[in-house]
């Protein structure tokens, strides 16, 4: 998903992907946010909800502008990404 709304001006262009694990470990979910350079080259991946250990398994970005993860485990959820005050 690229980020497109005003909530995070930092982020808008920026690419969300949900990840299922790294590598072949288990509870290493996370999602990577992609920054690309004028050339449409990746040159950041930033990982973000490590903690959680959870699949992700969506991200999309709702028609508030914030970001909604849905992950996919036993305690499934569909987590709401919104700016600290």
């Amino acid at each position: 998903m690229f980020y497109s709304g005003n909530k995070f001006p930092a982020w808008r262009g920026n690419a969300f992907v949900g990840g299922m694990t790294m590598g072949r470990s288990r509870g290493t979910g996370q999602l990577q946010r992609l920054w690309f350079n004028q050339t449409g080259q990746v040159i950041l991946r930033e990982p973000l909800l490590v903690d959680l250990h959870q699949r992700i398994r969506s991200v999309y970005q709702g028609p508030d502008d914030l970001l909604y993860v849905l992950t996919e485990e036993n305690n499934g959820a569909i987590l709401k990404i919104e700016p600290a005050p």
